[in-house]
């Protein structure tokens, strides 16, 4: 067909073609436009597409034959005019002679000429004209002499007639085309030859003018089709290159010349027709990449509708510019022409021309004109869209390519998840991206980019059971899943922490392994509408790549979180194979457990029985104050997660503690931040030890895995407890044991009370970490307490003797049996008598006395108190009680000791003092020396003499 259409050529241009064919290439297009081709049309095509083409095609061809038939008429006319001008020259010059001698046959030639002939004098008056002038100018013969030239013709040529004026004076000719004006103020183009003349004796001046307004209009409309044709040409080519921003900018300069518009702009639909936008517009109104909404536009929908141009004569009344009226009004677009872009029977968009400032008449010429050019346009736009249709293939495909590569050169998984997101936006745009993991039935978001509260997403999971959020269909759906305006569907996105994002349009794709999902990429947009099923197909092709790599770096860190456990577990074993120090063996447990379950923190809790409370006694990361908080309050069995794991004997999680119904531990959970729970039980056998725990700062569930190995760590910790248990009843026996041999042996090995209170002193207290102690004689003879010894948090009290009367000590006293309180608090009630404060004026806890006996008889007791709840039992009880009989023994033999020293020392007095009085000493000698002999012997404090005076009757004390 193209060598037919070149053969042709050869022969004549007279002609106008059109191509079907079946073959769609870009090269045979712009081969055909290059020979002329008026239309390119591909099958298949209808009858009504074919006969329009055919119609505009004649309709072309008329135009072109028109066109170059005018061009040669005025050519002959210009030429014959030349010819007329040049013969009345030369017949003036001929002539001049002999209208001198001849004013008869000068006025005949003067009055019968059809141009105007007008003599000036010097000054520019009108001084003669023939009857053509008046006809020409409108004036009667006698208005029109005396006028002067200036008041016929148009101000803008004022200087071509004082050109004129200056140059016949001189005796030159005078040629010039000008714009003169009648006497009703209407101009006209008038083409002016001037001469000197001799008028009446004197040089005058003479004008032959010819009008001219008809060939002016004609040279105008070829100069405007020539225009015209040279834009069209400049059109098709244009429309011949690929590049589809050179087409549309071109398009619309060229439109805007070619029709003498102010302003021209290209609008293009999407699929659905719901939205148009402007691609191009000359000049730059700053409406380019603007969108408006098709649906209430009803001159869109028209043309959509329709298939045919549009003439909106006055856009300011025109019901169809309804919608637009504000923005015609602003931009001051009175008149449009719309013409539609076609493309296989659709309309693509439309070309539209704006007459700026004035309304504006489109012919019937320009309208098909413009049609015949936006058919052109089509068919370009169509060729470049496919063009950069396979250029973004490729583009993608290589993307693709790169994308892959950079994620297989790293098995890290962060890595992995950054260069997912880093790649991502090399693929499809987005303002803000994360990448969610699958656990069970939640998604859970590992990475992201663009969220200016990136910390406090990390963690945040969605349920997948629940019907708050999209990803729920992505992974139900295992395909891609597109949201217009997300807030505006799921309120999720309306609150905290995802509200900050502005979040509007949303797309959510899936990663496959096979038909399996492990997670889902989602992409934001902070624009609505942004997302299209293109992008959609770019993502999931792209979340195809992301899931082989994640997948990857999943099993790689399987393996490597394996080969970790394992290295714990060995190392959790030999700590506790290697060591009998429960509190290195549990905190290594703490930490290990923490490590390799990437918790925040970690801790064991430990079980008293008695009390029926769990305490934290290792941790790992976890700060002192919550520490300290937990074990004051005190984890109750059935309480918050470990309590009820022990309670159930099985694995309790809390996904979020703030959320959590019934959980009671929210404001010490607050001091370190913590929102997830997971705890398991100890048990050693069938009986219960306490519970590990792990605690996250971010609300997530901890996985099977997790559980799995915190339950293995369970398991190593309830031998750890049992063998340090074991050791230390053991190494505790054995301490007291030792301790008691170190008092016999000092009881056994001293008379003297101070020094056996002393020894008793420092070897119980450590024993029994007491924090007050005290040792109290009793005195059978006055029924009173002797306190030889009182220490109260490291502070010695001096002795002090007290009446039994009511009172712990007097009650064990009384009773001669031990007294053990082991919660102060919970056995108030049952005391016949509070305890008495002392030392630091603090009430113990916890409180144990045992009487110190020699048979039946109580010699004393001793006492050990603590500032903490059961600090004692019944162990304690009986060691207490041991080491009391051993004092007790060694409490009496110092006693009768002391009792023999005393009595022989008060003998040796009474000698001497026998001695002092038979001896002859004046009572001034014998007095003061017997005075301090009476005191020792009496155990007073001092002695006096009292001496009767019989005169006086009185009694005297002179010593």
């Amino acid at each position: 067909g193209l060598e037919m259409l070149e053969k042709c050529r050869e022969i004549t241009d007279d002609f106008v073609s059109i191509i079907i064919t079946g073959h769609g290439d870009h090269e045979r297009a712009v081969q055909a436009l290059q020979l002329g081709v008026f239309n390119y049309l591909r099958k298949p095509i209808s009858l009504e597409e074919l006969v329009i083409a055919v119609g505009k095609g004649i309709e072309f061809l008329h135009l072109r034959r028109g066109l170059a038939a005018r061009r040669r008429e005025l050519e002959i006319e210009t030429a014959l005019k030349e010819q007329y001008a040049q013969n009345l020259e030369r017949m003036v010059e001929e002539r001049t002679e002999e209208l001198r001698e001849s004013e008869a046959q000068y006025r005949g030639i003067f009055e019968s000429a059809s141009d105007a002939f007008l003599i000036f004098n010097p000054g520019g008056e009108i001084v003669e004209a023939n009857p053509a002038a008046c006809e020409m100018y409108g004036y009667p013969y006698e208005e029109l002499i005396g006028l002067s030239g200036k008041d016929i013709v148009h101000p803008d040529y004022y200087h071509l007639f004082e050109d004129f004026k200056k140059q016949v004076q001189s005796s030159r000719p005078f040629d010039t085309e000008s714009v003169d004006v009648r006497k009703d103020g209407s101009t006209f183009n008038v083409e002016v030859h001037g001469a000197p003349f001799n008028y009446r004796g004197k040089l005058h001046l003479l004008a032959v003018v010819s009008d001219i307004t008809e060939r002016v209009r004609a040279e105008q409309e070829i100069s405007q089709r020539a225009a015209r044709l040279t834009a069209i040409n400049r059109i098709s080519a244009a429309v011949s290159t690929l590049d589809l921003n050179e087409i549309l900018n071109t398009i619309t300069q060229q439109m805007v010349e070619l029709f003498a518009v102010e302003h021209s702009g290209v609008l293009m639909f999407d699929e659905k027709k719901e939205w148009g936008y402007v691609l191009a517009e000359h000049p730059d109104w700053g409406a380019t990449a603007e969108r408006f909404q098709v649906k209430g536009y009803l001159a869109a929908e028209r043309i959509i509708a329709d298939r045919e141009p549009l003439v909106i004569e006055d856009t300011w009344q025109d019901p169809l510019m309804a919608s637009v009226r504000e923005t015609m009004h602003r931009l001051d677009i009175r008149s449009m022409l719309i013409v539609p872009l076609i493309v296989r029977g659709e309309v693509i968009g439309s070309i539209g021309l704006d007459a700026v400032g004035r309304q504006r008449r489109f012919a019937a010429e320009e309208v098909a004109l413009t049609q015949t050019i936006a058919n052109q346009v089509s068919m370009a736009i169509e060729n470049a869209r496919l063009f950069e249709a396979e250029q973004r293939r490729r583009q993608e495909a290589e993307t693709l390519r790169e994308a892959a590569l950079a994620l297989t050169t790293s098995l890290e998984r962060n890595q992995v998840i950054e260069r997912i997101l880093i790649q991502l936006r090399e693929v499809v745009p987005y303002d803000s991206a994360s990448v969610q993991l699958l656990h069970d039935d939640h998604l859970e978001i590992i990475g992201g980019h663009g969220f200016p509260n990136l910390e406090e997403l990390l963690g945040v999971t969605f349920d997948l059971t629940a019907k708050n959020n999209p990803n729920r269909e992505v992974i139900h759906t295992r395909a891609p899943f597109i949201l217009a305006d997300a807030p505006a569907v799921y309120s999720e996105f309306r609150r905290e922490p995802h509200a900050q994002a502005g979040i509007r349009s949303w797309l959510g794709v899936p990663m496959l392994i096979g038909e399996q999902p492990i997670g889902m990429i989602a992409l934001d947009k902070r624009e609505p509408g942004f997302y299209t099923p293109e992008h959609a197909r770019l993502a999931l092709a792209f979340a195809a790549q992301a899931a082989v790599a994640i997948q990857n770096a999943r099993l790689f860190e399987a393996e490597q979180q394996q080969t970790e456990e394992l290295e714990a577990l060995v190392e959790v074993g030999r700590a506790v194979s290697s060591t009998l120090d429960l509190n290195q063996v549990l905190n290594a447990i703490a930490a290990h457990a923490t490590t390799i379950s990437r918790s925040d923190e970690g801790g064991v809790f430990e079980l008293d029985k008695a009390e029926g409370v769990l305490r934290i006694t290792a941790s790992c990361n976890a700060s002192q104050e919550f520490v300290r908080a937990v074990n004051e309050a005190g984890v109750r069995v059935g309480e918050g997660a470990v309590g009820r794991a022990v309670a159930t004997g099985k694995p309790v999680q809390v996904v979020d503690t703030e959320t959590e119904a019934g959980y009671r531990f929210q404001e010490i959970a607050a001091i370190d931040s913590i929102r997830s729970v997971l705890a398991v039980p100890i048990f050693k056998g069938e009986e219960l030890l306490g519970g590990i725990v792990l605690w996250r700062r971010k609300p997530c569930a901890f996985s099977s895995h997790n559980v799995a190995l915190l339950s293995g760590l369970a398991d190593q910790a309830a031998i750890a407890i049992e063998n340090a248990r074991l050791y230390q009843q053991a190494r505790r026996r054995a301490e007291r044991l030792a301790a008691v041999n170190r008092i016999a042996h000092a009881a056994s090995g001293t008379l003297h009370l101070d020094d056996l209170m002393e020894t008793v002193y420092r070897e119980v207290v450590p024993l029994f970490q007491a924090d007050a102690f005290f040792v109290a004689l009793y005195d059978e003879e006055t029924d009173e307490l002797d306190f030889r010894i009182r220490v109260d948090e490291g502070t010695r009290e001096p002795p002090e003797r007290r009446p039994v009367g009511s009172g712990l000590t007097g009650l064990i006293v009384a009773k001669k049996r031990p007294l053990l309180i082991r919660n102060f608090e919970e056995e108030r009630e049952r005391l016949p008598w509070q305890v008495m404060v002392w030392g630091t004026m603090k009430a113990p806890a916890s409180w144990l006395g045992v009487p110190m006996r020699i048979g039946d008889r109580v010699v004393g007791v001793i006492s050990v108190q603590a500032y903490r709840p059961h600090a004692y039992g019944e162990e304690e009880q009986l060691l207490l009680s041991t080491i009391a009989d051993q004092v007790a023994v060694a409490v009496e033999n110092a006693r009768l000791f002391e009792e023999t020293r005393r009595r022989l020392t008060r003998e040796v007095r009474l000698n001497e003092l026998a001695h002092t009085l038979g001896g002859e000493m004046g009572l001034a000698t014998l007095i003061p020396r017997l005075l301090p002999v009476v005191a020792e012997l009496t155990g007073a404090d001092a002695a006096t003499v009292a001496i009767l005076d019989p005169e006086e009757q009185v009694i005297v004390y002179p010593y």
